[in-house]
């Protein structure tokens, strides 16, 4: 245990916080902690989503807050057939004051193709082809001193076929092994 004499408390009542008093009686400023916020985003990263289906994503950053993503997502449709589709976005990303911890928006393309169960022998088309434009909005976390960064997101679209019209498609959760 350290005991500081009261005149020296008395004669370093304006010295820094970073005032350490010896056993001796001396005074020693410390060195200041510097916390170092690695905000600086990894280079790339592979991973999966899990949300109606399953994705497979790759992102890539152009700079520290802009990425490139690119998600393949297959869906089995509960039975009713099964959904493939390609989206492409640009991201941009954002910071928190959780070191580690930051937000995301951007916007791209997609395009799909969905073949459903059950209609091969009628007049209904069992088949269809999708393209439209994407949304995300997100939350991201790299994990200190790991290669592993977890996600939560949503991705909505707009169909530009088939009709159009607005749909909330996918997201997720993900986990990615960054480089």
């Amino acid at each position: 245990m350290l005991v500081v004499p009261a005149r020296a408390q008395e004669k370093d009542a304006a010295a820094p916080e970073n005032t350490v008093h010896t056993e001796t009686g001396q005074t020693k400023v410390a060195p200041s902690v510097v916390v170092q916020n690695s905000e600086k985003p990894y280079r790339a990263a592979l991973g999966i989503k899990f949300l109606w289906g399953i994705s497979a994503t790759g992102k890539f950053f152009l700079k520290d807050k802009a990425a490139l993503e690119a998600i393949v997502h297959y869906d089995g449709m509960g039975g009713l057939g099964t959904a493939l589709n390609l989206t492409a976005l640009y991201e941009y990303h954002g910071n928190f004051a959780v070191p580690g911890l930051r937000w995301y928006l951007g916007g791209g393309a997609s395009l799909g193709y969905a073949k459903l169960k059950g209609f091969e022998d009628s007049e209904l088309d069992s088949s269809t082809l999708s393209y439209g434009l994407d949304g995300v909005a997100g939350l991201e976390y790299k994990i200190d001193k790991l290669p592993i960064a977890i996600s939560l997101d949503w991705q909505p679209g707009y169909s530009l076929n088939s009709g159009g019209g607005f749909i909330s498609k996918s997201g997720g959760f993900g986990i990615k092994y960054t480089f």
